[in-house]
C-alpha cells in the first residue's frame, strides 16, 4: 500500500506496507485476543489451520480464476499447485512466522517463476485467517495480471479517504481490499453461520467502506464537503464495480450511504467505529520518525521523474551528493581548525539499501560501492519482486522498469544518492579505532584522495558495509581470512612467543608466514590440530597472492568483476569456479563487454534461488547454445566439480592455463562462499582487544516483534568498552570469533523462512536489507532493541506443519502462542525510548 499523502515519506501513521495491514477500529488485526484460560495454541496448529482454510478460500472466492491441482509437502512446509484461467501453472507456499507490527499478512509475489509465498503472523487471530488470505490472493492475482499485460502500476492507492484527483486507477493493494469486501459479503449472507457471526461481518463490511473512502463522512450540514466526498466515493465505487461479486455489490449499494441514511444497528455500529478510529490511529508500519522527504524518484513538488529523465536525474543527484560530501569535509576540517579538537558526530559507515533507515542527523561515511560500481544490467530482482520498496520510502520499483524486468542500476543509484544526501556525508571509507583516552574514533579516508579526517564517535556507531569478501580457493571456512588466521594464531601460540607482537604489524599472508618461520613456530603449528584450519588458509592465500602476481588481471574473485575492477579484454576464455549468482553476474558482465569472450561456469550445483530470478534464464537464452544462445556460455555442473585450490596448469608452450576437468581457460574467477569476518571498518577494534588482552562479545539484535535487526559487537579492553551495531547485508554473516556455528545456522534457517527463496531474494538481499534498516530505526527510536544470544524461539520450528481436513476455526480461536522460554533477551539501553531518557528504572536491562 502506498502512502496516503501520495509521494511524501513521512512519520505519519498513513504509511503502509504493500500487503494486508491492520485497519484501525476493526477486528482485522494481526494480534489474537487472549484465549480462555488453559487453552494453548502452537505454530503447528496455526499453520495447519491456515493451510486447511486456504483451499476453502480459493474455492469459495476465486473458483472462476484459480483451480487447485494438488498440495505438496517438501518436509518443511506445504505448497499448493494451481492453474489460472489461462491454464498457466503457479504455486503458493504458506507459512506462519513473526511479522512486523501492524501486518496481518504478507505475500512475496514472484512473477518471474510464478512461485509465491503467503505469510501470516504467528500472533494472528484465527478468526481473521480467511480474510487475510482473501486479501493476499486478491492482491497476488492483481500483480500477476498486471505483469501478464505489462500494465503500468499506479503510484498511489485510490481506496482511501480524500479527494480524487483525475481518473481512479486501482492499485494492487486496492484490489486486495476489494477482495476483503467480497469475503465479508459472503459471510454476511452465509446462512450456515450464527447470527452473531453474520452481524459481525456486516459491521466489518461497513467499517471497510469508511476506511476505503467508499462512503461520504461529511455531516449533512456540510453541503460542499458532502458533495466533494460523495463525488469521490462514487468514482471509487465505479472503479471497483466490475471486481465485486454480485452479493458484495448489493451490500455496498445498501451500506455505502451517509450515516444518517443507515438503519439504527448499522448507524450505531459505525458511530462506535469512528470513535475508535479517532482514539486508535493507524499502525505506522514503516515510518521511522526520521523526517519528511519526497520519495526518491520524485521531485520536491511531487512530480515523478520519467523513464526518459532517469539518466539525467541520476547524474544530477550524483553531483548533488558529491557536493554535499565536499561541504561536509570542509565543515569538519573547519571545526577542527577553529577548536583545535576533532569534531564529535553520530556515525554511520556504509550505505546501500540500508540508507532507507538513514538518520539524517548522523554523519554518513560511504564509499559509493557495489551498485555504484556494478556495470551489470540491474539488480537480480524484478520490479515485482521488490515491489515493497515503495512502502519503506526507498523508491518505486515500477517507476523506471516493467513489472517483470530487472530494476536498473541507474534507478538504484538515484535512490541511494537521494537517501544519502539527506544529511551530512563523506564519500569515502572509515575505520573505527579505540583511543587511549577511552573514546571511540572514526578515521575517515575520503574518496577524492584528500587528507583524512578524524571524528569522535557519539553513541553507538552503525556499520552497514554490505556482503563480506569471498572465500579464496583452498581456504578453510572456519578460519577464512588472514585476520581470522591471526586471531587463531594468537590463541594457539605460547603466551611468551615473540610472534604475537610481530603479527600485529603484518597484514599479508606472505608476511605472516615469514614471521612464523623467523620465530621457528611454523613446524609446531603445522603439527598442532587446533591450528590446522589457520595454516590451510594461510597456505591457500599465499598461493592465491603468488598467482595474482604471476598472472596479473587473470586471477580474480567474482566481486572484482561486479565492482568493475578488471579488464574484460585481458582474455577471451574465462573459467568461473562456483555456480553462484555472483558467477552469473560475472559471466553476464564479461560476455557483454567482450564480444570475443567465452565463459565456462564450473560447479557442483546451481543454487535453487537462481531459478526464481531473471539473470540465469536471460543469460542462457542469450549465450548458451542449448537454450538458443550464441554458444559463448557453458555450464559444467556435476557433483565434485569444486575448486579446492587454484587450478593452474601449463601447456606445451609453457603458458599458464586454468583447468577443471575438461574445461580450460586463460583466466580464472573464483566465485565461492562468503567469508564471515568482523567487518573491515571494525578490524582495528579487533586488533585492539588482542593487544590489550581484551574480550569480544556478540549479540543478535531483534525488536519486540522478533524481527532481526543485525548484530551487536561489544569490545572490552584497557578498562574501556565500545559497542558497534552491524546491520544490512553484513549482518547475515556472523563473525565466528563472536558467534558459534550453531547460531549462524539458526540465523540461516530463520532467514530462509523470513525471506523464502521463492521470493527471488536472499535474506541479505536489496529489499530485505531496506526493511531491516527501517525496523532498526524504529526500534532505536522506541528503545526496543533487544539483545539475544540466538534467534527467538518463535522462529524455531519444532514440528513440521500438518493439516487436518476437519480443523475448525472455532477450535483454532481458542489457541494462543506458547510462552517463549528458550531464548531470553535483554534491552539494549544504548537506544532508550524518548520517554525513558530520564528514567533510572533499574529493570531496563533485566532479563525479559
Amino acid at each position: 500500500m502506498v502512502f496516503d499523502n501520495e509521494v511524501e515519506r513521512t512519520i505519519s501513521d498513513d504509511i503502509r506496507v504493500i500487503t494486508a495491514t491492520e485497519i484501525p477500529g476493526t477486528s482485522f488485526t494481526g494480534q489474537a485476543i487472549p484465549p480462555r484460560k488453559g487453552k494453548i495454541r502452537t505454530e503447528r496448529h496455526l499453520a495447519g489451520l491456515v493451510e486447511s482454510r486456504f483451499a476453502d478460500v480459493v474455492n469459495g472466492l476465486y473458483s472462476d480464476r484459480l483451480h487447485l491441482v494438488e498440495r505438496r509437502n517438501d518436509g518443511k512446509s506445504n505448497s499448493f499447485s494451481m492453474s489460472d484461467r489461462y491454464d498457466k501453472a503457479l504455486t503458493v507456499r504458506l507459512d506462519v512466522i513473526p511479522l512486523p507490527a501492524g501486518i496481518v499478512a504478507r505475500t512475496y509475489v514472484n512473477t518471474t517463476s510464478d512461485n509465491h509465498t503467503i505469510q501470516l503472523p504467528d500472533t494472528i487471530d484465527a478468526q481473521q485467517v480467511d480474510r487475510a488470505l482473501s486479501h493476499e490472493l486478491g492482491e497476488l492475482l492483481a500483480v500477476r495480471e498486471r505483469a501478464r499485460i505489462n500494465e503500468e502500476t499506479p503510484f498511489q492507492d485510490s481506496l482511501k479517504r480524500g479527494p480524487v484527483r483525475g481518473p481512479v486507477a486501482l492499485s494492487d493493494e486496492d484490489l486486495g481490499r476489494v477482495s476483503e469486501l467480497n469475503y465479508l459479503a459472503s459471510r454476511m449472507n452465509d446462512r450456515t453461520l450464527a447470527v452473531r457471526e453474520r452481524s459481525e461481518a456486516r459491521k466489518e463490511f461497513s467499517f471497510l467502506l469508511d476506511h476505503t473512502g467508499l462512503r461520504s463522512q461529511a455531516f449533512a450540514r456540510e453541503s460542499e464537503a458532502r458533495t466533494e466526498e460523495q463525488y469521490a466515493a462514487d468514482l471509487r465505487i465505479t472503479s471497483i464495480r466490475r471486481h465485486l461479486s454480485p452479493t458484495a455489490l448489493r451490500e455496498l449499494q445498501q451500506l455505502s450511504v451517509p450515516i444518517h441514511q443507515l438503519g439504527g444497528f448499522d448507524a450505531h455500529a459505525l458511530l462506535d467505529f469512528r470513535a475508535r478510529v479517532r482514539s486508535q490511529p493507524a499502525q505506522n508500519v514503516t515510518g521511522t520518525g526520521i523526517g519528511n522527504h519526497p520519495v526518491p524518484g520524485f521531485r520536491a513538488d511531487g512530480s515523478a521523474i520519467s523513464r526518459a529523465e532517469l539518466s539525467a536525474e541520476a547524474q544530477l543527484m550524483a553531483d548533488t551528493r558529491t557536493g554535499i560530501s565536499q561541504r561536509t569535509l570542509d565543515e569538519l576540517r573547519s571545526e577542527t581548525r577553529q577548536t583545535g579538537q576533532s569534531p564529535s558526530r553520530k556515525v554511520i559507515i556504509g550505505g546501500g539499501a540500508s540508507l532507507a533507515g538513514r538518520d539524517p542527523e548522523a554523519l554518513l561515511i560511504d564509499a559509493r560501492g557495489r551498485w555504484h560500481l556494478d556495470p551489470g544490467e540491474g539488480i537480480f530482482q524484478s520490479a515485482d519482486q521488490v515491489r515493497d520498496t515503495r512502502a519503506i520510502g526507498l523508491g518505486y520499483s515500477h517507476q523506471f522498469t516493467d513489472p517483470t524486468s530487472r530494476v536498473t542500476m541507474q534507478a538504484v543509484q538515484l535512490w541511494e544518492d537521494t537517501l544519502a544526501s539527506r544529511g551530512p556525508l563523506v564519500d569515502g571509507s572509515a575505520r573505527l579505532v579505540a583511543g587511549e583516552d577511552g573514546n571511540l574514533w572514526a578515521h575517515i579516508v575520503p574518496n577524492d584522495g584528500s587528507e583524512s579526517v578524524r571524528v569522535r564517535v557519539e553513541g553507538v556507531p552503525t556499520v552497514a558495509t554490505g556482503i563480506p569478501p569471498q572465500l579464496i580457493p583452498g581456504a578453510d571456512l572456519a578460519v577464512p581470512t588472514i585476520a581470522a588466521v591471526h586471531d587463531r594464531l594468537h590463541k594457539t601460540l605460547p603466551d611468551d612467543s615473540p610472534a604475537h607482537e610481530q603479527l600485529t604489524a603484518v597484514a599479508t599472508a606472505r608476511e605472516t608466514l615469514e614471521v612464523l618461520q623467523q620465530e621457528n613456530s611454523e613446524n609446531a603449528l603445522r603439527a598442532d590440530p587446533s591450528a590446522g584450519a589457520a595454516m590451510r588458509t594461510l597456505d591457500a592465500t599465499v598461493k592465491w597472492d603468488d598467482a595474482r602476481e604471476t598472472l596479473p588481471g587473470k586471477v580474480l574473485l567474482g566481486d572484482a568483476v561486479s565492482d568493475n575492477k578488471f579488464d574484460p579484454h585481458i582474455a577471451n576464455s574465462w573459467l568461473i569456479s562456483g555456480a553462484s549468482g555472483n558467477a552469473i553476474s560475472a559471466a553476464e558482465i564479461i560476455l557483454e563487454a567482450n564480444p570475443n569472450a567465452k565463459v565456462a561456469i564450473v560447479g557442483s550445483n546451481i543454487p535453487p534461488i537462481l531459478f526464481e530470478q531473471i539473470p540465469l534464464r536471460v543469460a542462457r537464452e542469450r549465450y548458451e547454445a542449448a537454450y538458443g544462445g550464441d554458444g559463448r556460455l557453458s555450464f559444467h555442473i556435476a557433483p565434485g566439480n569444486r575448486a579446492r585450490d587454484i587450478p593452474i596448469t601449463y601447456n606445451s608452450e609453457g603458458e599458464a592455463r586454468f583447468r577443471v576437468g575438461d574445461v580450460e581457460a586463460e583466466a580464472y574467477i573464483a566465485s565461492l562462499a562468503r567469508t564471515a569476518p568482523v567487518p573491515e571498518a571494525v578490524q582495528g577494534l579487533n586488533r585492539w582487544i588482542h593487544t590489550s588482552n581484551g574480550n569480544l562479545e556478540g549479540d543478535l539484535m531483534f525488536d519486540k516483534n522478533s524481527q532481526y535487526l543485525g548484530y551487536s559487537l561489544t569490545f572490552q579492553g584497557k578498562g574501556s568498552e565500545h559497542q558497534v551495531h552491524v546491520t544490512g547485508a553484513a549482518s547475515g554473516f556472523l563473525p565466528n570469533t563472536a558467534f558459534s556455528p550453531q547460531v549462524q545456522n539458526a540465523l540461516n534457517d530463520m532467514g530462509a523462512r523470513q525471506v523464502p527463496l521463492q521470493s527471488g531474494s536472499p535474506a541479505v538481499g536489496f529489499a530485505p536489507t531496506a526493511w531491516q534498516s527501517i525496523l532498526l530505526a524504529k526500534a532505536r527510536q522506541k528503545g526496543e532493541v533487544e539483545l539475544h544470544k540466538e534467534p527467538p524461539s518463535s522462529w524455531i520450528r519444532t514440528e513440521p506443519a500438518s493439516v487436518a481436513s476437519n480443523y475448525s476455526i472455532a477450535a483454532a480461536s481458542n489457541l494462543r502462542p506458547a510462552p517463549a522460554t528458550r531464548n531470553q533477551s535483554r534491552l539494549d539501553t544504548r537506544f532508550p525510548s524518548k520517554a525513558a531518557t530520564n528514567s533510572t528504572n533499574p529493570a531496563t536491562r533485566a532479563r525479559r
